[in-house]
């Protein structure tokens, strides 16, 4: 059984639609399962991928620069990555990395989406 679970769906919003994938357990240089993941939805160019964090329990230097990677990528065909909910080891390794300075972090997928309908 892999360490890290990353499933992808549709994001409701009512600014754009967006894609969610929502990370659970560790994710680390073995996880290639995320890079495939994070491959897939860029190449829809989704105007908003949001990255549920609230599950990660740990992240490394790879996982983080592939998470990065996909973010320049969607800006490149002008889009936009959001990262949402991290716990606070997560928020930590986002902040001294400097991470959290070239993509949006949010407390909840609800703030990263942007209003809702109705």
């Amino acid at each position: 059984m892999p360490n890290l679970v990353a499933t992808a769906t549709a994001l409701a919003s009512a600014e754009r639609p967006s894609r969610l994938v929502e990370l659970a357990g560790e994710a680390d240089m073995t996880s290639v399962h995320l890079k495939d993941v994070l491959d897939a939805e860029v190449a829809a160019s989704p105007p908003l991928l949001v990255l549920d964090l609230s599950r990660l329990t740990f992240m490394d230097s790879w996982a983080l620069h592939t998470i990065l990677a996909a973010a320049r990528k969607l800006r490149g065909s002008g889009g936009s990555l959001a990262l949402a909910a991290p716990p606070a080891g997560i928020r930590r390794v986002l902040e001294l990395s400097g991470a959290d300075t070239l993509v949006d972090v949010h407390a909840s997928v609800q703030e990263a989406a942007g209003p809702r309908p109705g």
